[in-house]
């Protein structure tokens, strides 16, 4: 395994294999673990040169003997990237990866042993896509709540799942037939051309989203395609601390926050944010309220969308989370 340091600039653009999996983790040495054990468990094919890039985005714990210990199993690399924030993790790992086809998945998933193989299969199949969505289920581990398990088809943005049926198809734009990132892949020339943001994705203080989203459409907006690869599977884990309304309510006022940064504040405008979020804002809350109040299950429902446009209401205002 190879220690490198802080990447900020790309390493000529090599590519000299198939396929680079990368991960990026923040003092999460456990999850990582799992992960690991599910790549190592892969079923790869034997003419398939494949490298694993982990960039430890300056976890202080356990983390690198935590890949060190995978080193004997895996063709892996920790790469190094002390300035804090998932996008900057995102582009050190792109900016050393060699491989023709950059596959992500994040480090508290598991895959399934064709995971990788899928991703490969794909991109043989369709040489001219530049972006591929991987199929994402969640399991929630215990201990749930009754009321989260019963509201999950809710919170399929909370739970990142994706399925869009056992056949391959085209990804659009149009009807959000987009990847998540923890399971996707990306021809390497287009990630090159298309980083992440660093004012979107988590980083500590802040849990706003919307790298991953913001470079896919990009992608197809640029006039590249991309295509559904349902056998790229991996098992999403969604530990009980994220099976809570705190946790609700922060995810999705960070979704809320990612999506007001790229919109233009239209229609009347009242103490600095559109009079529709205000409008919407009041609208969520109060049904929230009452369906709360009333036992009614749609209460989790109105949670997410009154905690969606309370965050976009933050971020118009200017008060959104550093």
């Amino acid at each position: 395994m190879i220690i490198l340091g802080n990447c900020t600039d790309f390493v000529g653009n090599v590519t000299s294999m198939d396929c680079s999996v990368i991960i990026c983790t923040r003092n999460r040495s456990r999850q990582l673990a799992n992960v690991l054990g599910s790549l190592a468990a892969m079923a790869v094919p034997v003419d398939l040169e494949w490298e694993l890039l982990v960039v430890d985005n300056g976890s202080d714990d356990d983390t690198p003997a935590t890949i060190a210990s995978f080193a004997d199993r895996l063709p892996v690399t920790r790469l190094w990237e002390p300035e804090a924030g998932v996008s900057h993790a995102r582009n050190t790992g792109v900016g050393h990866a060699r491989g023709r086809l950059i596959v992500w998945t994040d480090d508290d998933t598991r895959v399934v042993p064709g995971w990788l193989a899928a991703f490969a299969a794909a991109f043989a199949a369709h040489p001219d896509a530049a972006l591929f969505a991987g199929r994402i289920t969640p399991v929630l581990l215990p201990p749930t709540p009754d009321w989260f398990r019963d509201a999950a088809a809710d919170l399929h943005y909370l739970l990142a799942e994706r399925d869009f049926g056992p056949v391959p198809v085209p990804l659009a734009i149009a009807g959000e037939l987009l990847p998540f990132g923890a399971s996707a892949a990306v021809r390497a020339v287009e990630q090159r051309q298309f980083l992440y943001d660093p004012d979107l994705g988590v980083a500590p203080g802040r849990r706003r989203g919307g790298e991953e989203t913001a470079v896919y459409t990009a992608i197809l907006e640029a006039g590249h395609s991309g295509w559904w690869v349902p056998g790229a599977e991996v098992e999403h884990q969604i530990v009980s601390e994220r099976q809570t309304t705190t946790y609700i309510r922060q995810f999705y006022a960070s979704m809320g926050e990612a999506w007001a940064r790229s919109e233009t504040a239209n229609g009347p405008v009242i103490a600095g944010a559109p009079l529709a979020t205000w409008a919407k804002t009041a609208a969520g809350s109060a049904r929230y309220a009452i369906a709360r109040a009333a036992g009614n299950s749609s209460w989790v429902r109105y949670l997410a969308s009154a905690s969606f446009h309370r965050g976009a209401l933050a971020c118009f205002r200017g008060a959104g989370q550093k």
